[in-house]
């Protein structure tokens, strides 16, 4: 009677954690969410750095679009107002011309007579109010022109603005992924880099006692076979 209690003393569990389990079970169960969590953090640093990947690529080719959309627009505006110049020119020689012929009928009928028909000088009149109204509108569509070329280079200088910003947010993510990458890295190396072994080799088995164990006995087994999980939902951003 007496060797069957001390035989169910000498198989009793040592584990303080879990009644009734073994420490073989426990160190699976811890080694099995280390390399739970290390296969998470290594799928999310690949994710990262995919998206980091194709957030660059895109970059690049919004930057490359925005360039050819300014190049354009500085070609355009450079046409525009050769043209506007041009046209001007041409339109206000025009008029001279004309106002010199005119103002040359008038002299030669002021020779002949006195006093100018009134008629003539009506058509004077509407010539001038004519060039002036037709100047005037010119003029505004000119300045028209000028205030969409610069709205449009206001847009592009905030579109360069948001692009700076992206590119700072691409710089932070790459850089927390760097320290993701350190972290896992760090602690894949404090863990050994390998899985325990369910079963203890035949060196570290432990010994059968002849009777049941005592207090110190005990604490030291708790010591040498119990194992404590990482509490990984404890860990902050600001640690990774």
């Amino acid at each position: 009677m007496e060797a069957s209690e001390n035989a169910g003393s000498c198989e009793r569990p040592t584990s303080a954690t879990e009644p009734g389990s073994s420490p073989g079970r426990q160190l699976d169960e811890t080694d099995r969410q280390i390399l739970e969590w290390a296969g998470k953090l290594e799928l999310e640093s690949v994710d990262l750095r995919e998206k980091a990947d194709a957030l660059l690529g895109l970059l690049q080719q919004r930057c490359s679009e925005v360039a050819a959309s300014q190049q354009g627009l500085e070609t355009w505006k450079q046409t525009v107002g050769a043209e506007l110049s041009a046209f001007k020119a041409d339109v206000v020689q025009a008029l001279e011309e004309q106002r010199k012929a005119v103002a040359g009928e008038v002299r030669r009928a002021a020779g002949a007579r006195r006093t100018p028909p009134p008629d003539m000088e009506r058509f004077a009149g509407r010539i001038i109010k004519s060039f002036e109204t037709r100047q005037q509108r010119w003029f505004k569509e000119f300045q028209a022109t000028q205030d969409v070329l610069y709205n449009v280079t206001v847009q592009l200088d905030r579109a360069t603005d948001v692009l700076g910003s992206v590119s700072r947010d691409l710089q932070a993510l790459s850089a927390r992924q760097a320290q993701t990458e350190a972290f896992l890295a760090r602690h894949v190396h404090e863990l050994g880099g390998s899985v325990l072994p369910s079963t203890p080799p035949p060196s570290m088995a432990p010994r059968q006692r002849a009777s049941p164990p005592g207090p110190a006995a005990r604490t030291r087994d708790k010591a040498h076979q119990t194992r404590y999980l990482i509490p990984w939902e404890d860990i902050s951003d600001q640690e990774l």
